[in-house]
């Protein structure tokens, strides 16, 4: 559900006809995770605010078609204040987020998304190869190509709290991830590491990590 829209509209027949309008919005993060049947998904809440401007070719008798989002582009920003979902053992919500977002053919580019995430201050800048494949093909896996930087991440946050009887949680198999990732401090209960650098990649349900450096009290480990 759209609880909040407004925007303008511009249309232009001439010999190359284009439709261009602008969208302001708060969309229910539950309802748009039900249109996309992610499946790992156990629940979610919260709103994320839209702003964009649209533009892209039109045909006789068919103003939206494919076309339009395959030749045309979207600019535009996000932001939320209070958002979040749970996947089997892990819960993720954010107090704080937002950033810019530009869409152009299949691709989307985010930048400068900021934000508070479980107490950590964070940034992440990327891609998102196949965003309009993974909406209208739900057999589509989500690829997304990132650099992500966090000042400190303490892992028992995520956690809920019967996971820690859990040998295991599951990964969503819609996730293509490839993160270059930087964490200034991580924590787990008693368990402290510092100047983590790597690469983080989760492909078909399972996660590893790549080029992993970090420092503990004994030393620099690296992988």
């Amino acid at each position: 559900d759209v609880y909040k829209r407004q925007g303008n509209l511009d249309l232009n027949l001439g010999n190359s006809s284009r439709l261009g309008f602008s969208l302001d919005g708060d969309f229910s993060l539950p309802e748009m995770i039900a249109f996309l049947e992610l499946e790992g998904v156990e629940k979610a809440y919260g709103t994320l605010s839209i702003q964009a401007k649209c533009s892209g070719p039109i045909q006789k008798k068919q103003w939206i078609s494919p076309e339009f989002f395959k030749y045309g582009s979207i600019q535009g920003s996000l932001s939320t204040e209070d958002l979040g979902f749970i996947i089997p053992a892990i819960y993720m919500d954010f107090d704080h987020l937002q950033g810019r977002i530009d869409l152009l053919e299949d691709q989307a580019t985010f930048s400068g998304i900021n934000g508070n995430w479980k107490g950590s201050q964070s940034r992440v800048d990327g891609m998102i190869t196949n965003l309009l494949p993974f909406m209208l093909n739900h057999q589509e896996t989500l690829k997304i190509r990132a650099n992500a930087r966090f000042d400190h991440i303490a892992l028992e946050r995520f956690l809920l709290p019967d996971s820690a009887e859990e040998s295991s949680f599951h990964i969503p198999d819609f996730l293509d991830l490839d993160v270059n990732t930087k964490i200034d401090r991580l924590t787990y209960k008693r368990f402290e590491a510092n100047s983590i650098n790597g690469k983080v990649v989760v492909k078909d349900g399972v996660m590893h990590s790549d080029r992993l450096n970090f420092e503990i009290a004994a030393g620099t480990v690296y992988g």
